[in-house]
């Protein structure tokens, strides 16, 4: 059976995916235009995922359906890659309803990183912060003024199972500047371990570009 495997043309995909799971950071490959929810750190296997773009031939299966296969049997034996993200992983439902429950942030403070958390506060790349933001329309990340009491936009923040910190990010139409713009409603996951996002969670709007500037792996964000 394994000569049989080698001597399969389709082996090399399968093989590649071997590889591609060694090396830590695995990816599920596919194809078409993606929202940035596409790019979340899968919740099952834990493995990334990648596009091959819009342009399709029909034979993507040959090397994509194999290269994937190989990846999900080792990460069935193995369990999650190595570089990947391991804790506890909210849905956009738990997420969303964990954190309205909290406070809202003080702008101020939120814009250079600083996230409250009793008596062991969190802080965030201020550079993040700020792609996070624009990616999402905000107007945040342009410094705009505004009351800080303001009931139609605020971010909030809250530490989910002692791993997972979750950041909502809600936007009034009125304040992005676009005509055609709606209410903006955006959560993030973050690993408290490296402070990087694993996961992006759209509610309402639509400003989140299609590929997350700040990701997970810092070889992938821009």
């Amino acid at each position: 059976m394994l000569l049989l495997l080698v001597a399969n043309p389709l082996a090399v995909f399968f093989i590649g995916g071997l590889v591609d799971f060694y090396r830590g950071a695995p990816a599920l490959r596919s194809m078409g235009l993606h929202s940035t929810e596409f790019y979340n750190i899968d919740r099952n296997t834990r493995c990334f995922r990648q596009t091959g773009g819009c342009l399709v031939d029909g034979d993507e299966w040959v090397s994509q359906d194999f290269h994937n296969l190989g990846v999900l049997a080792l990460v069935a034996v193995f369990g999650p890659p190595s570089r990947s993200y391991d804790g506890p992983y909210p849905s956009k439902e738990e997420a969303t309803k964990f954190v309205s429950a909290t406070p809202k942030l003080n702008v101020t403070g939120f814009l250079k990183g600083r996230i409250p958390n009793g008596d062991q506060p969190i802080q965030l790349d201020p550079v993040m912060v700020e792609k996070l933001l624009s990616q999402m329309g905000s107007f945040l990340s342009v410094d705009y003024q505004f009351d800080e009491d303001s009931a139609n936009s605020y971010a909030q923040a809250a530490v989910f199972q002692e791993r997972c910190l979750i950041l909502r990010v809600v936007v009034d139409d009125d304040l992005t500047g676009r005509m055609d713009s709606e209410h903006q409603d955006f959560v993030v996951l973050i690993d408290r371990k490296n402070l990087r996002p694993f996961a992006y969670y759209r509610n309402k709007g639509d400003f989140m570009g299609r590929r997350p500037a700040w990701q997970y792996l810092p070889e992938l964000s821009r």
